[in-house]
């Protein structure tokens, strides 16, 4: 009987295992940049434009991302006063751009990218709350809403999915202006934590649950 146990257990586990879908076919926020997301994808450096010009778009890397309406490209901390600092954000002082006080901006990407993000906080000195909306065509994939210190607060605002993202529309609650930076892209997906090592562990945990019962008996 005890054997008859182990094995309908294992055999369950291994049907938990085939039922439960890989994290990356799903909306996946990235929360942090961290050393394994700077890697896997490609910066758009805009370190080499002109600061205080306006710019209606960014390339690098075979990806260009236009802009709604045109961002101001500053520096940190000559014209935009404060940002972030590592681990939440890559650098404390990077160049950035700014939406010129418009609440809201979208980015369309020149092509499907399966993982994408950047750094954003708002223009004013309070904690604001932003929206990342990920898209693909007229498709939301995916919404990011984080609130966002103005006094050196910068967040991430990234993610990856199966199906990839052509646009993203970056918003403000506040109808307050804000700058993003270290723009991001991979047309791959970036998955943090890999759903079937997560799973086995969970049957391995399942597995060594069943055995203390049996052993009980």
């Amino acid at each position: 009987m005890q054997r008859s146990s182990v094995l309908s257990l294992v055999t369950s586990v291994f049907w938990l295992t085939a039922v439960i879908p890989d994290r990356a076919s799903a909306f996946t926020i990235i929360p942090d940049p961290t050393a394994a997301y700077t890697s896997s994808t490609t910066l758009i450096d805009i370190s080499g434009l002109t600061d205080g010009n306006s710019y209606t778009s960014i390339s690098g890397g075979g990806l260009t991302v236009s802009f709604s309406s045109s961002m101001t490209r500053l520096e940190v901390p000559i014209d935009f006063f404060t940002w972030n600092c590592p681990p939440a954000t890559e650098s404390c002082t990077p160049p950035v751009l700014d939406s010129n006080g418009l609440s809201s901006v979208t980015l369309t990407l020149s092509s499907p990218e399966s993982t994408f993000g950047f750094e954003a906080q708002p223009e004013n000195f309070f904690v604001e709350s932003l929206t990342a909306t990920f898209f693909n065509g007229a498709t939301p994939l995916g919404a990011i809403t984080l609130p966002v210190d103005g006094f050196s607060g910068a967040r991430l605002f990234a993610a990856s999915n199966s199906t990839p993202f052509t646009s993203v529309v970056l918003s403000n609650a506040a109808t307050d202006g804000f700058a993003i930076a270290n723009v991001r892209f991979s047309p791959t997906p970036f998955v943090p934590t890999p759903e079937p090592v997560g799973t086995w562990f969970v049957g391995i945990g399942l597995t060594a649950f069943g055995m203390r019962k049996l052993r009980r008996r």
